[in-house]
């Protein structure tokens, strides 16, 4: 271009003359930066290792890095709360390791009771027949839930801990505990529903819950098995949003699995 003539549009400026603009923009960035920071801004003190771990914690790293230095070892028996669990643990008796409670649901043929398992100490629930229908034909559907629910780990299908039979040769079912209520007692009671589950929209609430059982019957569809006795009040909700679909005693298999572990859709009623 001649002198005084301007660039025409579109054209770039020269490279080193651009270059050298951006140089100059970068150095008064640069220089309102530092004007504008106070120095604990720009370099912030430095922690300790022991400011961060703490005295006693650190004297420990000191003597693990420093070869010259030995550390005390640990003890490494039990202490005696431990040797305590683990003598019960061995002198337990298999059949005493769940103790039943008392009773927290009755269904069309099964009941649940509270329980602990004791090997745990934790609170779980267990299922087993009511003592007017001890069939064969009814403790082979409970046994068929339980095997069900043990090849659908999913987070919205109720955990199965263990299966075991009972005195008379029927199956319990050790299950995870819910705390909560079944979805039926909450639709159509939206103040109960606001107050346990603190939400605002309950139609949308109810919305999400019933995304959760799609959830499980789809996963439970990739696995060839149908449900077949969905409705509300087998789904429960736990006390912090938790939804399991429960009561999985009529479920069928679409396909054989040649060991004859679940009744197939075409053999049910």
């Amino acid at each position: 271009h001649g002198v005084g003539e301007r660039p025409l549009s579109g054209t770039r400026p020269h490279r080193p003359a651009r270059r050298r603009r951006l140089g100059r923009q970068h150095s008064a960035l640069n220089e309102w930066y530092v004007s504008s920071v106070t120095d604990t801004e720009r370099d912030p003190p430095r922690l300790s290792l022991t400011d961060v771990l703490g005295r006693h914690d650190t004297e420990d790293c000191v003597h693990q890095l420093d070869p010259q230095q030995t550390v005390p070892a640990r003890p490494s028996v039990p202490g005696p709360d431990q040797q305590s669990a683990l003598s019960r643990l061995r002198s337990a008796d298999p059949r005493d390791r769940i103790e039943r409670r008392e009773p927290i649901g009755l269904g069309g043929m099964g009941v649940v009771h509270l329980a602990t398992q004791r090997s745990l100490g934790r609170s779980v629930a267990i299922k087993e027949l009511r003592e007017d229908v001890r069939t064969d034909r009814n403790a082979t559907q409970l046994l068929n839930e339980a095997l069900v629910l043990g090849s659908l780990e999913h987070p919205n299908v109720v955990p199965v801990h263990e299966l075991m039979l009972d005195d008379d040769g029927f199956p319990v079912v050790v299950m995870k505990r819910i705390e909560g209520e079944a979805w039926s007692d909450l639709i159509g009671d939206d103040a109960t529903t606001q107050e346990r589950h603190g939400v605002s929209v309950v139609l949308e609430w109810h919305v999400w819950v019933l995304i959760k059982v799609c959830d499980a019957l789809s996963f439970a569809h990739s696995r060839g098995v149908l449900h077949r006795d969905l409705k509300p009040e087998n789904v429960m909700v736990g006390r912090f949003g938790e939804v399991y679909l429960v009561d999985w005693g009529v479920a069928a298999a679409l396909t054989d699995d040649h060991i004859g572990r679940f009744p197939l859709v075409r053999d049910v009623d």
